[in-house]
């Protein structure tokens, strides 16, 4: 019997993400929900300071820990968009749109998955997708100093891929963005 006479939760599936969770016991007896796709990672539910400002203005991320510790934000890669607020406009709501077919057609990766650093002071970026995805929602968040340090992880002497040219493509759904550090970074980003 469950928690106040509701069934236990065995397992929790993603369906979208390809990502499914089982509950299990750690070794100190704990029950957590682990991913079944990523061995030895579960979510977590301890919340650290400067982690949870790493996860500022990405509200569709899961925080995933291990038991050493050492933490993974888990990213969906949604086509997000800020919609224009003519009573705020310099706001930072993301709205993600789930039914772009393009988006779901054109990404080879349901998902990326950001390692925090053992400083917990930033995330490392594993390839040039993911690092152009997380400087996207950081532009659209108009975190302009993160979006400026990351631009030096996103160039590339080679081609872009159909996925790299669809991420690169949704910045230009921040160009509505007039603020001066806005100009300055997408100045950086085309150098």
């Amino acid at each position: 019997d469950g928690l106040y006479g509701c069934p236990p939760i065995h397992i929790v599936e993603l369906p979208r993400l390809k990502l499914s969770f089982t509950v299990r016991k750690d070794y100190g007896g704990t029950e957590r929900l682990y991913s079944m796709d990523h061995s030895n990672l579960f979510v977590c539910n301890e919340r650290n300071t400067m982690v949870n400002s790493m996860v500022q203005g990405i509200p569709h991320s899961l925080i995933l820990s291990n038991i050493e510790g050492e933490m993974q934000i888990l990213i969906p890669v949604l086509n997000a968009i800020r919609p224009v607020v003519v009573s705020n406009p310099f706001a930072t709501a993301i709205v993600l749109d789930r039914s772009d077919d393009d988006w779901r057609n054109a990404l080879t990766s349901r998902y990326f998955m950001y390692p925090v650093h053992v400083s917990t002071s930033f995330l490392m970026t594993k390839g040039l997708h993911a690092a152009m995805y997380l400087l996207l929602l950081r532009l659209l968040h108009r975190d302009y100093e993160e979006v400026f340090r990351l631009t030096e992880s996103i160039s590339s002497d080679s081609t872009l891929s159909a996925e790299g040219e669809l991420l690169f493509g949704a910045f230009g759904n921040a160009n509505d963005d007039f603020h001066p550090d806005a100009h300055a970074c997408r100045l950086k980003i085309t150098l």
